[in-house]
């Protein structure tokens, strides 16, 4: 926030999220104008962040896309390799991601958190750019001139929705200055001259799930509350299914250390109580939790 009443700052990402044209700042006749609204999470889901930032913790904001045909009702998400490693994630692990939904009356000035926890699968170079293929600008193509054979194969006009229109380009869709013209934020002229450049935006990346995910929480009431292209998720790994990962090292430090506690009396030739039991294990237990707390942070 700014010292200004009224103002806020907004870094590159929220700024992507929110689909706002980094040129178009300076160009600007008022302030671009922006609304903050509250937004609340459950005691649980408080409780469960809480301690996510205790291990490590890092959101990716992502743009919701489809999933493939393949990838219906299978219950993971899409996510490309990269990014996984941003979050300290791998292939298979668990993620939960995570949006706003609006919730009491009709003005829409309250919100609530939402998550959902899915697996992981990656979205291959393979598979993104067959998306990146089939994306278009989200407007009908004038039809092409086609030879009098051509008309003839396709004497029917296609029943099926048209792929440039189901996987629309969401960056022609948020970055087009003549959205922000028609708005009298910015001079027409200006806007041909900003689109003239063809600057490249920088879009937030796009995670592919499937409808039960992109619908989650909504009131039936309002089903334009669904999730769509441009809509931004936030994301973050699992601490549960990192946990689960890294249980393997660290049931092996419990087991070494279980075993090297009463090697100790038989070289001393002195006996084992209970106490000195149950003392052993908390403090192999308690090394391997903060072994475990250790890695997990260092991914992050």
């Amino acid at each position: 926030m700014t010292d200004e009443v009224g103002k806020i700052c907004l870094d590159q990402t929220l700024r992507n999220a929110l689909g706002i044209p980094f040129g178009l700042f300076p160009a600007l006749k008022p302030e671009l104008p922006l609304f903050l609204f509250p937004a609340s999470r459950t005691c649980s889901a408080t409780l469960r962040l809480f301690v996510a930032s205790v291990f490590g913790l890092r959101f990716l904001a992502a743009r919701s896309a489809p999933a493939a045909v393949a990838d219906i009702e299978k219950g993971y998400v899409r996510i490309p390799d990269d990014l996984l490693s941003v979050i300290g994630a791998l292939p298979a692990d668990d993620v939960v991601v995570e949006r706003p939904i609006a919730v009491g009356g009709p003005k829409l000035t309250a919100f609530r958190i939402i998550s959902e926890k899915l697996s992981t699968a990656i979205a291959s170079k393979g598979f993104l750019d067959d998306r990146r293929d089939r994306s278009g600008s989200g407007e009908l193509a004038p039809p092409a001139k086609s030879s009098l054979l051509d008309r003839f194969r396709t004497a029917s006009p296609p029943a099926h929705l048209p792929l440039n229109l189901r996987y629309p380009r969401t960056k022609d869709l948020l970055y087009d200055y003549r959205t922000f013209a028609d708005a009298g934020l910015i001079e027409p002229e200006v806007a041909k001259s900003l689109a003239a450049l063809e600057v490249t935006e920088t879009d937030v990346p796009s995670i592919f799930m499937d409808r039960d995910a992109r619908t989650k929480g909504i009131n039936p009431d309002r089903p334009t509350d669904a999730a769509d292209y441009l809509t931004p998720f936030m994301v973050r790994r699992s601490i549960l299914s990192a946990g689960a990962r890294d249980s393997l090292g660290t049931a092996f430090a419990v087991t070494i250390s279980l075993i090297q506690f009463p090697l100790i009396f038989v070289a001393n030739k002195a006996g084992i109580s209970v106490c000195q039991w149950i003392a052993g294990v908390t403090v192999a237990l308690v090394i391997s939790l903060a072994l475990m707390i250790a890695r997990l942070r260092q991914q992050i």
